[in-house]
């Protein structure tokens, strides 16, 4: 891998794009001082990766972008490229494969630094990959300046030993021991945090564990419980299907009973019917016969009733007559006995009324003297009740006192008796005992008591502080999780949307990239990546623009002209990037151009295409524009002269632009992410640090509290017996001086009550014996009032009923001659009555008494006719006898069949209704059992012969009951707990996968330190040999040798032990400088001959050498450029001559370098020529 060419633009005093070739294994960069030659071996560390602006001799970053001079602007960016030629492939690894390799850096003013590998972005880390064990680096042993030598040689020996392991190749296996070891600490930190997890995760199991076996109990028990009541539903429906069958088979045989009994019963209403017709014929008949008959009847009772009746009137009115004369007499002499005793009964009213006078008087003074009587009664009974009472009091009064004095007294016994036993216990517990040692206990305590007080304060701080800090690593760890999720769902996100970018701006078409590589126009972006289209546009943007949205931004076509023909298979658009004109609508239209924003100038593509809302609105505009203008609506329908074109949706290259913009807001989103998740990474291991130190403080905290809590305990614990016994002995002895009072007021209280009882006993007793004569007196008082009352009330009984007799009296009396005078007028109307018929009567005996004769002779022939028409009736009705028995069997018969249809018909109902019933059971049975989505018959199939409803019906009631037993239920947590076993179990394998890894790391990390080990003695030691064979060279003599400081050849440290020619052994920091130059020198070839580095940089290094030195040392480096390419500054002419090329730098214009290069063999060529 050699250097080619080193590119800078804008880097230091390389303001204009400038470009180093590289010729040859010997380059020399010649100049005055100061014209900016040792910026180039500035530009080749820093475009190597070099992170310190002070190794760059700047302040910071921003002091390598050429800053202005005099006559010149400052810029605003920085890039240095280095083109290496690898056809041999000598590059490392992957890097084998390019046959050119680029490396670019660039940085801006912002701060914004970018690295790029062969025009792909790439990270530092890719760069410094690139040259680990070559050499070559920011910092390597092959870029030697003008304070290097003194560094190197003068460099402490674990420094030294670093440019050693650079050429032994160990510093990829440090960097990878250092990836290995921060690996390990990551995943122990992430062991650790994994056994939180589990334990957490366990702790969740246990009772995850408990819950889904009682669900999964429930569920089972529910199982079975669904396939009893399935099976019981099942037995129950064939249950009513049997029941359905079996009322079927009854209901054809009663149907077809029924059907026989309604044929008999029609057939025997029909021989009815005709019978009933023939009587019905036969009753006509003798009907006309006995209407001929009754109408000879008649006539023959009509002449007998007429000569009857005429005899009759005869009589009756002659005896009719003889009777009324007869009681008209007799009403004659009732009228004369009436009206005698109607003035009898006038006059014994009179006398009547004016008795009843006199008695109602005598009423009256007898209720007078009643009202008097029950007076004095109510007074004597209102003094007798007042003496009851009184005399109760007095003796209830004398009972209760008599009864409490006796109480009293043995109540006074009672008390005294526990007096005695109270003065006993009181004299037993005034005696004094436990107080000293509950004083010394008490203060024991209080010292105990402050100082765990003082240790509480402690880990309650300490206690805070964790859960503070545990908070935070919860917060910490979700929000890293959470930007973690964002930045990986955002970089899916963007890797879609690049891949259907990429398909749909062409860049996977294979050829067509191996051409766009071959032009070196593969990193060119497209036309799409430039614009930005106004909100609502993007389809009319796209149908415009079409396959241009792919073309590829070059600056000039000019040069690929004549490349075009080899594309004869593939499509392509350039496009030119030329700065926009502002250019304004002519028309007053819209245009298109007007919704893009884009840097460049797009006037060729969409300059005469205009801007329409809608479809009908650019019809309307069509009409005005020009045969090459055309206009476009946001949908995407696009209209010009004669012609309309509409692009669907469901192209995959529809929504490039729109997935441009996104691409763009969701590529800085995952820049702010991934910044965020960095942070997020350190805070969390703070915190986790904080956390662990806190912990062990709380722990030693903990230990400390639970020795003084034990402590505590004890002497709490005899505190308190003591305590008590002592609080119970004060408590006793109050009781016991509290009872004694309260017996000794109780006592001198019921001595007064006694005393006082006892006197109103005695004024109870003396004023009853004065009460009796009272009650004495009231008696005989009371006598005598009950007699005068009881004569009262006889007298005033006696003139009631005396007056009531009289006034019943003159009522009946009253009735009497009402009643006499209304028979008195009842009797002349009856005597005028029967003089009036007694006249008519005898008219009536005149007009009967004529002769009958015709009549008489009229009966005899009606009789004769009478006879013969009889004896055919009595014929007829002999024959109408026979119909009518005849009828009346059938009729018996009918009603017999007719009972037994209706019989028939109402079982036939009873079995159709219970069929219904039946049948409606079967159809719920069946709805609940499709409820369950089964077939009765599938489960008909499965049940057991032994089953039976009963038993099922039990087992389902136990079932439930059992599943009742079993309370609340958390059916979620079978599949929580499978959740959280699985997440368990892959915990585990995580566990046991983070420690298989660190067994394999930490067995890596033996390996490398092996491989570290032998690579550096073997290094270590060819290095001291070219170092002993290069060192007398350079010298003309003497001797050098590297030695280690310490036996661990991981650790140690390398010295440079040196003797010039005539010099005793001494540290190379006691050399001259130009000693120490040519034992650098002598080093560092010894390393390129051990590892030859692709290049080396040397800047003025034999500035401190003299003239000989400087011989030896050209006559060394141009040995070496047989194998190693030497880019090197000097102002020395002997260097300079050993040179295939001379690069001068210039400072023509101030603070501006320029490149004059020589190739020294084309210039011998032409001075010879």
């Amino acid at each position: 891998m050699k250097l080619e060419k080193i590119k800078l633009s804008g880097f230091k005093s390389f303001v204009d794009p400038t470009t180093v070739p590289i010729k040859g294994n010997l380059v020399s960069i010649v100049g005055p001082n100061g014209c900016g030659k040792s910026n180039i071996i500035d530009a080749v560390r820093w475009v190597m990766g070099e992170s310190s602006a002070k190794h760059l001799r700047g302040g910071n970053m921003a002091d390598v972008i050429f800053n202005g001079s005099s006559g010149r602007k400052a810029v605003g960016a920085a890039s240095v490229e280095l083109v290496f030629d690898n056809s041999e492939g000598k590059a490392g690894g992957e890097y084998a494969q390019y046959s050119n390799i680029a490396i670019k850096r660039q940085v801006s003013r912002d701060g914004k630094s970018v690295y790029q590998f062969n025009g792909t972005k790439c990270r530092r880390k890719d760069i410094t990959d690139l040259f680990l064990g070559t050499g070559l680096g920011a910092r390597s042993y092959a870029i030697i300046e003008q304070g290097t030598i003194s560094r190197l040689v003068e460099s402490k020996p674990d420094e030294l030993r670093i440019h050693i392991e650079e050429a032994a190749g160990v510093t990829k296996y440090k960097e990878r021991r250092n990836e290995t070891q921060i690996r390990i600490r990551h995943s122990r930190e992430n062991l650790e945090r994994l056994d939180d997890v589990r334990d957490e995760v366990e702790k969740q199991l246990k009772n995850l564990h408990k819950q889904s076996e009682k669900a999964k109990k429930y569920t089972d028990l529910k199982a079975q419980e669904r396939n009893y009541k399935l099976e019981l539903l099942a037995m129950r429906w064939q249950s009513h299907q049997v029941s359905y069958q079996q009322l079927d088979d009854k209901l054809q045989a009663a149907a077809s009973t029924h059907n026989d009994l309604f044929i008999q019963r029609k057939q025997l209403q029909e021989a009815l019917e005709r019978s009933r017709e023939q009587h019905k014929n036969h009753t006509l008949k003798i009907e006309k016969q006995q209407e001929g008959f009754y109408k000879f009847a008649t006539e023959i009772s009509r002449l007998e009733q007429a000569i009857k009746h005429n005899e009759q009137s005869y009589d009756e009115a002659k005896l009719e007559s003889e009777r009324l004369q007869v009681q008209s007499q007799q009403l004659q002499e009732t009228l004369t006995e009436d009206v005698m005793q109607l003035e009898e009964q006038k006059v014994l009213q009179e006398e009547t009324e004016e008795a009843v006078f006199v008695a109602d008087e005598r009423v009256e003074e007898a209720q007078a003297v009643q009202q008097d009587a029950q007076a004095q009664r109510l007074a004597w009974q209102q003094e007798w009740e007042a003496y009851k009472n009184q005399t109760a009091s007095y003796r209830e009064q004398a009972e209760v006192k008599r009864m409490q004095v006796a109480q009293l007294e043995n109540q006074n016994f009672q008390l005294h008796s526990r007096l005695q036993r109270l003065q006993g216990e009181q004299e037993e517990l005034n005696e004094q005992s436990l107080h000293d040692e509950i004083e010394q206990l008490d203060q024991d305590i209080n010292a105990i008591e402050a100082q765990r007080k003082q240790l509480q304060l402690s880990m309650d701080a300490e206690q805070i502080s964790i859960k503070e800090l545990r908070q935070e690593i919860k917060q910490q760890h979700d929000t890293l999780h959470q930007y973690r999720s964002e930045f990986q769902t955002i970089k899916g996100k963007v890797t879609s949307l690049e891949l259907l970018q990429q398909h749909a701006m062409g860049k996977d078409k294979q050829k067509l990239s191996h051409w766009l590589d071959r032009m070196a126009l593969a990193d060119n972006q497209r036309l799409a990546e430039f614009i930005e289209v106004e909100c609502g546009w993007d389809n009319a943007v796209e149908t415009v623009l079409g396959s241009y949205l792919e073309a590829v931004c070059i600056d000039s076509a000019d040069q690929l002209i004549h490349e075009l023909a080899s594309l004869s298979d593939q499509s392509l658009s350039l496009f030119e990037m030329q700065t926009e004109t502002q250019e304004s609508s002519r028309n007053g239209l819209v245009r298109l151009l007007d919704k893009i924003k884009t840097p460049w100038n797009l006037q060729g593509l969409l300059s005469s295409i205009y801007c329409a809302d809608n479809s009908e609105q650019a019809r309307a505009i069509v009409e005005k524009l020009k045969h090459y203008e055309s206009v476009i609506t946001p949908e995407g329908t696009w209209m010009g002269y004669g012609w309309i074109k509409v692009i669907g949706e469901t192209d995959a290259k529809t929504g490039v632009l729109q997935r441009e913009k996104d691409l763009r807001l969701l590529k800085e989103e995952q820049l702010s992410l991934q910044a965020q998740v960095v942070v997020s990474e350190e805070q969390l291991e703070s915190a986790e640090t904080f956390l662990k130190t806190a912990e062990q403080q709380r722990e030693s905290l903990q230990t400390q509290d639970n020795e003084y809590s034990r402590e505590l305990s004890l002497k709490t614990a005899e505190f308190s017996a003591h305590s008590a016994r002592t609080e119970e002995q004060q408590q006793r002895l109050q009781q016991v001086n509290a009872e004694m009072d309260d017996i000794n007021t109780q006592l001198l209280e019921n001595t007064e009550t006694c005393e006082e009882a006892g006197m109103i006993k005695e004024q109870a007793e003396m004023a009853l014996e004065g009460l009796e004569e009272a009650q004495y007196q009231l008696e005989q008082k009371n006598d005598l009032l009950q007699t005068a009352l009881e004569q009262s009330n006889k007298q005033l009984n006696d003139c009631r009923q005396q007056h009531h007799a009289l006034q019943a009296k003159i009522a009946s009396l009253k009735s009497s001659v009402v009643l006499t005078e209304k028979q008195i007028q009842r009797i002349k109307t009856q005597i005028e009555q029967g003089q009036e018929r007694i006249n008519v009567l005898n008219s009536k005996i005149q007009q009967t008494s004529e002769p009958m004769g015709d009549k008489r002779e009229e009966l005899l022939d009606l009789l004769e006719q009478k006879a013969a028409l009889e004896m055919a009736l009595s014929t007829n009705r002999e024959q109408h006898g026979e119909l009518e028995e005849k009828i009346t069997q059938y009729a018996e018969q009918f009603s017999v069949l007719q009972q037994g249809v209706e019989q028939k018909k109402e079982l036939l109902d009873n079995i159709r209704f219970e069929q219904q019933e039946s049948r409606i059971r079967q159809q719920t049975v069946t709805e609940q059992l499709q409820e369950f989505n089964v077939n009765a018959e599938d489960v008909i199939k499965t049940i057991s012969e032994q089953a039976s409803e009963t038993q099922w019906k039990l087992k389902v009631d136990e079932l439930g009951a059992g599943i009742s037993r079993l309370g609340s239920i958390n059916l979620t947590a079978i599949d929580e707990y499978q959740t959280q076993k699985e997440r368990m179990d892959f915990l585990n394998t995580q566990n046991s996968d983070l420690i298989a890894a660190l067994a394999i790391l930490e067995e890596a990390i033996i390996k490398i330190d092996n491989e570290s080990r032998q690579r550096f003695k073997q290094t270590f030691d060819k290095i001291n040999n070219g170092l002993q064979e290069k060192f007398p060279k350079l010298f003309g003599g003497g001797r050098a040798y590297l030695s280690l400081t310490d036996d661990d050849l991981l650790e140690s440290g390398v010295n440079i032990i040196a003797q010039p020619p005539g010099k005793r052994n001494s540290s190379v920091h006691l050399l001259s400088g130009g000693e120490k130059a040519l034992t650098a020198v002598a080093l560092v070839f010894s390393i390129f001959e051990l590892n030859p580095a692709p290049f080396c940089l040397l800047d003025e290094v034999d500035a401190p050498l003299d003239e000989a030195n400087v011989r030896r040392f050209s006559e060394m480096v141009k040995e070496m450029s047989e194998n190693v390419q030497f880019l090197y500054i000097s102002h020395n002419k002997v260097t300079m001559e050993i040179a295939h090329q001379l690069a001068g730098v210039t400072m023509k214009e101030p603070g501006v370098s320029r490149m004059v290069a020589v190739d020294i063999q084309e210039a011998v060529k032409m001075a010879e020529s």
